[in-house]
């Protein structure tokens, strides 16, 4: 009897540490995911800035934004990392007691968790490559405008130009007519 309440407290003890050991890991990930919604909400303020000047160069707004999706894909990336050493540690758990069901329920909430952060760290590199091909396109354009408005200037040019040089053999052709 005083073994198989040994044995029943051990059990217990082990819960226990095991719950306080999730619960640790979950209030580090809410800790951790508050970074990431604080950059989400700044970057959603920053919106509403212009992110890029005339020549496709980001403004400070713009490289706000850029640093903090840098700032998100970094905090993913980690927050991943540190799901996956639970999910090794939950299945090191699991060799030991494969029949554990609230320990498989935890495992298969871990690797989901860690798509998700993959996926969002997808989904913010994504986005500072979205804004340097945005911050291009429009450098390009600037470009092509200068370029249209060099090209008008040559053209303006090479008009007065042939337009001197006609006045010129006209001139040349008048003082001639006035020889003869």
């Amino acid at each position: 009897l005083a073994i198989e309440q040994a044995n029943t407290a051990l059990l217990e003890y082990e819960q226990t540490i095991q719950q306080l050991s999730w619960e640790t890991f979950d209030l580090l990930h809410e800790k951790i995911s508050a970074v990431a919604e604080e950059a989400d909400f700044l970057i959603e303020l920053l919106s509403s800035d212009k992110l890029y000047d005339d020549n496709g160069q980001l403004t400070n707004s713009g490289s706000a934004t850029m640093g903090l999706h840098g700032q998100n894909y970094n905090t993913y990336m980690y927050q991943a990392d540190l799901v996956a050493k639970e999910i090794k540690r939950l299945e090191k758990e699991m060799t030991k007691d494969s029949y554990d069901t609230e320990l498989e329920a935890r495992y298969r909430e871990m690797i989901s968790l860690q798509q998700e952060y993959i996926l969002s760290a997808q989904d913010s590199k994504e986005a500072i490559r979205d804004m340097v091909e945005e911050g291009i396109n429009l450098e390009l354009d600037a470009l092509q405008e200068l370029i249209d408005k060099k090209n008008e200037a040559l053209d303006a040019e090479k008009d007065l130009y042939d337009y001197q040089k006609k006045v010129k053999e006209q001139t040349k052709e008048i003082a001639s007519l006035e020889k003869q």
